[in-house]
Formats: C-alpha cells, sequence, structure tokens
C-alpha cells in the first residue's frame, strides 16, 4: 500500500509541475507497478487492451473525419456571421453550438476548429478574444458531459464501471442532468461570467486598449555592435525591453544587473511585446535565436508577416526544441520568441523544450505559413484552418457518426466495436487519410490513461482506495450519503483542477465504490458523481485540455481562469449536489 500511496502522490506532482511529460508519467506508472510486485506484468499492461482505451483512441478518428470534412466549420461560419457582430450575439451563439457539437464529438477538436474562427470575429469586429476563448474552452466541457462519447471520461467511468459488474453508462443517460447542468453554466457564462472575463490584448486583433502581451526572444551580440559596451538595463529600458538574462560563456547573469556591460558574443533574453521584438530584427549586428536562424533570412515587411503558432495537445512540436523543429528548413519560417502562460522563461530560449500550449511567435511568408499550418504540429491563430476542408465528403462523415451514435444508444454493437466501425469506416470512403487518422490519435492522453488505470486496479486491489475514502465515508455516516456525494463531487472537481480530468476519474471511481459498498447505498449515484465532476474543470487551465488550448490565444493569465470558473464549479457543485441523487437513487 505504501509503494502505491507514494506513487499516487509523485505521479499527481509530475502531472501538475509538468516535469515528466503526461506520456511518460503514463509509463512511468506502469514500470513502478509490475517492478514492485503490486500488479503481475499482464495486469500493469492490461490497460493498453481496454476497451476504454481502444474507444477512445477511434473517436479521436472519427472526430477528426467530421471536422477534416468542413460540416462544424461550415455551419459556425454561418452561425457566427448570423449574429450581426454583436458581442453578446456571438457568445451566446458559441456557447449553444459548441455545447451541442461536443456532445457528440470529443471537444478538442471541437475546440481547435473554433479559435481561428473566433478569433477572426474578434479581429473584424473588434471585439477583445479574451472574452469569447474561455467560454468556447467551457461550453465545450460542458456539452461533453451530456452523452457517454461527449468526452473520453465518461467512456472511462463507463468502462470502469463496468469492469466492477455493473451496467455501463447509456449512451443518454447522463443527458437529463447534464442538459440541466449545460443550460445553468451556460447561462452563468453569458451573464456574469462574461463580465468577470479579462480584457487581453492578442498580436492577431486589433482590439483596443489592454496591455499587449509579452513574448520572450534570445539574441546574440555580433561584432561592431552599437549595443557594445552599453549598460544592460538602461540601453533596453529605452527601447521598452527587459532583459531577464544574460548568457556570457557557461555563466548566466540575473537580474539586477548593476553595472554590467554588454560584450560582443553575450545572447541576451529578452522580453517585450511583439513591435519591440520585431524592432530588433532590423537592427545592424545582433542575430535573433542564433542557433535556429542565420544572417541570410530576416524580417521583410513587403513579402512576410508576423503569426502566432499555437502548440496543440499531441503535437509532434511538443517536447522538442526550438532548434530542432527545422522551421526555417522546412518552410522559411522564422522562430522569433515564445510565451508560455504569462510565466517568464529561464534559460536560452533555442534550447526550450515546447509544451502543450506554448505559443511561438514566427514571421514568414504565406506559403510557409500555410504549409505550417496543414502539417497539424501548430495551431495558426489565422483563417488558414479552412485550406485543409474537404466538403464533398461531409454527408458521408455526418452518416458515419450518426451510424457510430445509433450502435452505442441501441447496445446492438459494443461500444469499442461500434467506435472502431467509426474509424474504420472514415479511412475507407476517404473522409481520412491514413496518416491523418494515425495523428488525430492522442497518443499521450492514451499512454496516460493506461497508466492510470493499472494504478486505479492497484489503489483497489492494496486497500489504498478504502484508506483514501475514509473521510468521505465518515461524513457519510455521521451526514448521511447525500453529503458524501456533494463532498465526492467537491473533493473530485477540486482534484481535476490540477490534474488531468481522464486521470482523475480513473482515479476516482475505486474510491467512489469504495464509500459506497462501506455505506452500504446503490454505487451508480457516486460512479455518476464522479463523471460529471471529473470533467468539471473550470478554475485552472491545467484540468482540461480545451482550457490549455485557449490560455495563450487569448492572452490569458492563471488568474484569470479562477475568477471566471471558480464561482461556476460551486455553482455546479450545488446544482449537481441536488440532481444526481435524485435521479439516481441511493
Amino acid at each position: 500500500m505504501i509503494v502505491v500511496l507514494a506513487l499516487l502522490v509523485i505521479s499527481i506532482t509530475l502531472l501538475v509541475t509538468e516535469m515528466l511529460t503526461i506520456d511518460m508519467v503514463g509509463i512511468g506508472i506502469i514500470l513502478v507497478l509490475a517492478s514492485f510486485g503490486v500488479l503481475s506484468p499482464h495486469e500493469a499492461v492490461a490497460g493498453f487492451s481496454s476497451r476504454a482505451v481502444i474507444t477512445v483512441g477511434a473517436l479521436f478518428i472519427v472526430g477528426e473525419g467530421i471536422l477534416r470534412t468542413g460540416a462544424v466549420g461550415f455551419i459556425a461560419r454561418r452561425l457566427v456571421d448570423s449574429s450581426g457582430g454583436s458581442s453578446k450575439s456571438i457568445l451566446a451563439l458559441t456557447v449553444v453550438f459548441v455545447g451541442i457539437v461536443s456532445a457528440f464529438l470529443n471537444n478538442t477538436p471541437v475546440v481547435i476548429v473554433f479559435i481561428p474562427l473566433l478569433l477572426g470575429v474578434a479581429s473584424e469586429h473588434n471585439i477583445f478574444p479574451s472574452k469569447i476563448l474561455i467560454p468556447l474552452s467551457y461550453a465545450s466541457i460542458l456539452g461533453g458531459s451530456c452523452t457517454l462519447i461527449g468526452t473520453s471520461t465518461n467512456i472511462l467511468v463507463s468502462t470502469a464501471a463496468e469492469s466492477h459488474g455493473l451496467p455501463p453508462i447509456g449512451m443518454f443517460e447522463l443527458s437529463g442532468v447534464g442538459i440541466v447542468l449545460f443550460i445553468v453554466g451556460g447561462l452563468y457564462i453569458v451573464t456574469i461570467g462574461q463580465r468577470l472575463l479579462p480584457q487581453h490584448h492578442t498580436l492577431t486583433t486589433d482590439a483596443p486598449g489592454g496591455k499587449l502581451r509579452e513574448f520572450v526572444t534570445e539574441v546574440e551580440v555580433l561584432r561592431g555592435s552599437k549595443l557594445v559596451g552599453k549598460n544592460i538595463e538602461r540601453e533596453f529600458a529605452e527601447a521598452g525591453l527587459r532583459p531577464l538574462a544574460v548568457v556570457r560563456g557557461e555563466q548566466m547573469h540575473w537580474p539586477p544587473f548593476g553595472d554590467i556591460r554588454i560584450l560582443m558574443n553575450d545572447v541576451l533574453i529578452l522580453q517585450g511585446t511583439v513591435n519591440e521584438i520585431a524592432g530588433l530584427e532590423v537592427e545592424e549586428k545582433v542575430r535573433v535565436l542564433p542557433d535556429c536562424i542565420d544572417d541570410t533570412l530576416r524580417f521583410e515587411p513587403k513579402s512576410m508577416s508576423f503569426v502566432e503558432l499555437v502548440v496543440p495537445p499531441g503535437s509532434d512540436a511538443s517536447g522538442r526544441q526550438i532548434v530542432e523543429l527545422g522551421l526555417r528548413r522546412r518552410a522559411r519560417i522564422v522562430p522569433v520568441a515564445v510565451m508560455r502562460r504569462g510565466r517568464h522563461i529561464r534559460g536560452k530560449i533555442s534550447q526550450l523544450a515546447l509544451r502543450p500550449g506554448d505559443v511561438l511567435l514566427a514571421f514568414g511568408e504565406d506559403e510557409g505559413v500555410a504549409e505550417i499550418a496543414r502539417s497539424g504540429e501548430f495551431l495558426l491563430m489565422e483563417g488558414i484552418h479552412e485550406s485543409f476542408i474537404n466538403r464533398k465528403k461531409a454527408p458521408i462523415a455526418l452518416s458515419i457518426l450518426g451510424f457510430v451514435m445509433l450502435g452505442l444508444s441501441s447496445g446492438f454493437v459494443s461500444m469499442e466495436v461500434a467506435a472502431l466501425c467509426g474509424a474504420f469506416f472514415m479511412i475507407l470512403t476517404g473522409c481520412l487519410r491514413p496518416k491523418q487518422a494515425y495523428d488525430a490519435i492522442n497518443w499521450p492522453i492514451l499512454l496516460l490513461v493506461a497508466g492510470t488505470l493499472a494504478l486505479g486496479q492497484a489503489l483497489e486491489s492494496t486497500g489504498a482506495a478504502a484508506l483514501i475514502a475514509k473521510p468521505l465515508v465518515t461524513i457519510g455516516q455521521s451526514f448521511g450519503p447525500w453529503v458524501a456525494l456533494s463532498a465526492l463531487y467537491l473533493a473530485t472537481s477540486i482534484l481535476t483542477a490540477v490534474l488531468s480530468n481522464n486521470a482523475t476519474a480513473v482515479l476516482l471511481v475505486p474510491i467512489a465504490l469504495s464509500i459506497a459498498e462501506t455505506l452500504g447505498v446503490n454505487s451508480r449515484p457516486f460512479i455518476i458523481t464522479v463523471a460529471f465532476a471529473a470533467s468539471a474543470a473550470f478554475a485552472t487551465p491545467l484540468g482540461y485540455q480545451t482550457n490549455l488550448l485557449v490560455y495563450g490565444p487569448g492572452g490569458y493569465r492563471f488568474g484569470d481562469f479562477f475568477r471566471v470558473g471558480a464561482p461556476l464549479t460551486l455553482l455546479l457543485w450545488i446544482v449537481a449536489s441536488v440532481l444526481i441523487p435524485i435521479v439516481w437513487k441511493f
């Protein structure tokens, strides 16, 4: 039990601090459990053949087929155009449409489609993107909770329940309560939440006012530069740039710099706005991101433009250094700077390992920018996302989705078979090429799920789950199962705020079952509570991938999510605590 509890704490710490990638955490969990004999090797790797993992992977492909045929984007564009440019209308239509679509498609690619669309609309109608991107993410989360396939969280909880001899969650079993939560949450978003949203400026929009967000870049001082001999802090204060560090040989110098003067071959880590960083490109005798570019490719205002490239979850660019990406060689795209969740970056930018949600500032010609956008490595913050659309296949893709839903709701075929059939026919009918299908699968998430499934089994078999559940059991014995269920929802929503929603769902199911068993009541309400609460990741950008996706493009700070999302979490906690025991009796 000690090994399992220690592994649980270490895994949560690694996921929160991002010291290791989520796929490495998943593999590490399996290795530790097998090495210490907590689980047999067969049990430790059983998660890879789990029905949930197969279903989630196949549904990634089905969702990608829908999106690549343009059905979602076409309808979304028409809805936004019908708003007349009113920010309130755009917000309301976005919440409703995204919520409905996310009930039937994985919400991560839905948000990926909507981000460039909404940024374009924000630019056209002079709206702050920070006023609509958090609502986009929240609406996708709320909508995904309404059906079994709306989010992988529900599929994981359903599979876990089935593995304990309980009935799986039906296709529309969650819909009654889910729709009520969606309506309550949606009304909050377009009223109170909208007032709490910040006004942040971004590169890709022209919204008035607001503080320009800042990037971090790296500059090498060459022979003959006018910077040589100048005081670091005074020189860049005039240009509006803030020096964060100086790399001199093997040494790093940090603020305050005092009387330190700039020498030839110094590498300066600077923070500033797009215009300030762009100004460095026209300076003589300096080289921006020296490890990534050479002097033959510099910014040309007549033929080039600056763009923002966001690293989406599952991207091949994630975990790689900027210098390894070869953007200049492949598409004559020049990386200039990076923004990471509003935090200062300590160290050389060219050697920085990118993470999901990072925003890469780059410049290049339109052709090269379009090529990088098509590669799928980055989410381009302009309208080029429409270049891959194949609208002729849209009716076929929608028909395939309809048959998948029919199979899932009728119970005629098993969950994983229905999903695999959908993925197979998406490729067979040409809605997706095989490589696009493979790229659509979020492999790191599946590896994490496989690892946490093994950890969940270990929590149960060693008695650790019962030990963790003991405080909630005590609450239930003192105040009744209704209060215990409410406490479980709150605990789960707090954990999912700092941990992956999928990992939270897998780890909390054994604890929920232990609470119900000890109290001697029906376990169904507790299982359903975990399904809803594990998706209630509104208070931080860490708990849900869609929050991470909008973090950079919206120019948000960590506190923005807490200010808007914490009241929403508490509101849904109250509503769910009342409704769940009414619908699913103890």
